[in-house]
């Protein structure tokens, strides 16, 4: 079998062999130093040829020159995508996702193909209306004869982005188009149009919105139309108004060497009506139609005259907020498996699709209201209502969630989405498989988004918060509830902090990691930010990895709020079954060995009270503990090199090496053959070609 150590043992015999010849061939020093030389030179043009001069690739081989436009686009706007960083596996999950969904739960729009407003139902069992308006803005440039374009969801920044480029004069003439639906402003949706032209020749764009067929209401002359449509939903009607911002109405010219960039909003309302079935009903349709145009009117008014800053910052400080609990899985080549691109995906659209009334302006109700004005805040009363915002969704997380993790694949959670439709439909799938596992409470309560991502990170993790009897330091530091505002007014940090949770009297949370080891841990789970401490909101973070011997191990520690730092974030952990005594979590990382039980029981339990893991120890009954099985090594390579035994070198590697050899045989060769001829020529030449012949015909 043709193994490492065979090849190297046959490359020194070669080296050995021509070093040997040299001496003979190559008598002078000067010689042998160009030798040498020529040797090197070789070397590296045969290096330069097959691999080029090292430096950073930002383009495929694959791509065609016009993808290189969108590319370039993107990594000068500092826009990650995998077909930037060249990862073909991902960039076809790119390419066949053909939905780049943005929403916030009260409107939301797929601005891939659909680009048509959708009024989203926030809970399972209710179906998404699709009004059929279209809200954004179409940008016509000239036709060229090389054009690509590319639309996607960035879940980072909670928005949809599309880049469409052409080659004009040799130069990549790009629009790129990002559009959110506001997180705190449910009622806003906002389109930017960038439009970039590294040309030397000017050219013109035009702008356009679809019509539509809903009713057109103006006012005045300088106001843009309202536009309104009565949907019928079973008992109800429900009138949809939409206001948006005017488009140039003739062509805009684009100079040479010059950037232009352009916003449009649109302001979106929905009110209950009364049946039509009936004159009385006729007229207060009517009547709910007009306050509806002047409700709008007014909200779109104030709206246009907020600065596109303060809009896009707290558009961003929102989804941040909403991104401080993360999941990272690290990449496979498997068939069929799941990697952070879908995971990424799939959280933002669910994310998408919930209110987050924790975050929102005004009151909440799924209808618009006006906005309540803008306070100035220091940085602590923010960070603390940061903390008094999450710590609410701690106390809501019990028996959430139930049941294996949903890292399952291929599985009805994780299909490809043809259109928005299928979108829609994936992501009730979710809704309902949460809230039947036991997150209802958690995500139909007034936590919205906030208890979405804690319920997707516990479904992921296959994590349980379980209920247990408090003790009596813990239960009398608690106090009744009260609303954020009088919190934040009359009560002190430690009051503020347990009321938040709505109170925990009748018992404190535990969390339970039910991951499975033989399945579920043979790659790298990075789980950070999720919430465990009932009263200061501690977040955990836990990384599952492989040691040497491929045996699973996890690494703990805990953090506050920054707006808590007299809080010393301090939590317990033990192993599964909890034949140890408790651990103790800090803001020091620890690493625990991950054990079995039989029967299985979780692989770990964490809470904030060390004597509730000892209660864990004397009432959880197992017949043994030991240590999770080494995972295979064909296991571990099928997941990073794509099939067993592919953690050897690279293809090219061989191929480099085979040409290597191929080139130094025929240059000796041909060495061996000069030689030769000449050796009888050559005054003592009978000695050399006596010794040129052994050499040729020496055995291996």
């Amino acid at each position: 079998m043709f193994t490492w150590m065979t090849a190297k043992r046959w490359l020194l015999r070669r080296l050995s062999l021509i070093l040997d010849l040299s001496r003979h061939i190559l008598p002078r020093q000067s010689s042998r130093r160009l030798a040498l030389v020529g040797c090197v030179i070789s070397v590296l043009f045969l290096y330069t040829f097959l691999f080029g001069w090292p430096g950073p690739n930002i383009y495929s081989n694959k791509q065609p020159a016009i993808e290189h436009c969108v590319a370039d686009h993107m990594i000068r706007k500092g826009i990650s995508h995998p077909l930037v960083n060249g990862q073909a596996e991902d960039g076809t999950y790119w390419r066949e996702n053909r939905v780049a969904f943005a929403g916030n739960g009260f409107l939301g729009i797929d601005m891939a193909l659909d680009r048509r407003l959708v009024l989203l139902a926030n809970e399972s069992g209710r179906s998404h209306l699709h009004t059929g308006f279209h809200p954004l803005v179409d940008v016509q440039m000239p036709l060229a004869s090389q054009r690509d374009s590319m639309a996607f969801a960035d879940p980072v920044d909670g928005v949809a982005r599309s880049v469409h480029c052409s080659k004009v004069a040799d130069k990549c003439v790009c629009i790129s188009q990002t559009v959110y639906a506001h997180r705190t402003r449910p009622e806003l949706l906002v389109q930017d149009v960038h439009i970039i032209n590294p040309s030397t020749s000017s050219f013109s764009v035009t702008f356009a919105r679809r019509r539509t067929d809903w009713e057109e209401h103006k006012k005045g002359t300088s106001s843009s139309p309202v536009f309104t449509k009565l949907f019928s939903l079973g008992a109800k009607n429900l009138l949809v108004a939409v206001q948006c911002s005017a488009i140039p109405t003739k062509t805009v010219a684009i100079r040479p060497k010059v950037e232009e960039s352009f916003r449009f909003i649109c302001a979106v309302d929905s009110s209950a009506t009364a049946e039509n079935g009936n004159a009385a009903g006729g007229a207060s349709a009517r009547g709910s139609q007009t306050a509806a145009v002047t409700r709008l009117s007014a909200t779109f008014a104030r709206l246009y005259a907020l600065s596109s800053d303060q809009l896009d910052q707290e558009h961003a400080l929102a989804w941040k907020e909403l991104n401080s609990a993360t999941f990272h899985i690290s990449k496979s080549k498997a068939p069929n498996a799941l990697n952070q691109p879908q995971i990424d995906t799939v959280r933002h659209a669910l994310l998408s699709t919930v209110r987050a009334t924790l975050l929102e302006n005004g009151t909440g109700t799924p209808q618009m209201m006006m906005m309540a004005p803008m306070t100035t805040k220091t940085a602590d009363q923010q960070q603390r209502e940061i903390a008094l915002r999450w710590a609410s969704v701690v106390r809501r997380s019990a028996q959430c969630y139930a049941g294996h993790s949903t890292l399952l694949t291929p599985s009805k959670l994780w299909q490809r989405w043809d259109d928005l439709r299928t979108a829609l439909k994936t992501l009730d799938i979710w809704r309902m498989t949460l809230e039947h596992r036991g997150c209802a409470r958690l995500m139909r309560g007034p936590t919205g988004a906030h208890g979405v991502v804690q319920a997707f990170l516990l479904s992921l993790s296959a994590a349980t918060f379980t209920t247990a009897s408090s003790p009596p330091a813990a239960a009398a530091a608690v106090g009744a509830p009260h609303t954020l505002q009088q919190q934040q007014q009359n009560n002190s940090p430690q009051q503020e902090r347990a009321n938040a949770v709505g109170g925990v009297g009748d018992g404190t949370i535990r969390l339970e990691i039910g991951l499975d080891p033989e399945s579920e841990l043979h790659r790298h789970i990075q789980i950070d930010g999720l919430l465990v401490g009932s009263s200061d909101a501690l977040r955990l973070s836990m990384d599952f990895q492989l040691d040497l011997s491929l045996k699973p191990f996890v690494s703990l520690r805990t953090y506050a709020s920054p707006a808590l730092p007299s809080s010393s974030p301090v939590l317990y952990a033990c192993t599964a079954g909890c034949q140890e005594a408790p651990f103790q979590i800090g803001e020091k990382q620890i690493s625990l060995a991950i054990k079995v039980t039989r029967p299985r029981t979780p692989i770990i339990f964490v809470s904030e009270h060390a004597d509730q893991l000892e209660l864990v120890r004397k009432t959880l009954h197992v017949i043994e503990v030991v240590d999770a099985p080494a995972h295979e090594q064909h296991t571990v390579d099928l997941h990073k090199h794509g099939g067993p035994g592919g953690g050897g070198l690279p293809t090219l590697f061989w191929v480099v090496l085979v040409l290597v050899l191929i080139a130094f045989h025929l240059f000796l060769l041909k060495l061996l053959y000069t030689e030769w001829q000449n050796a009888s020529g050559v005054p003592g030449g009978a000695p050399y070609s006596k010794y040129s012949k052994r050499v040729l015909f020496r055995r291996e």
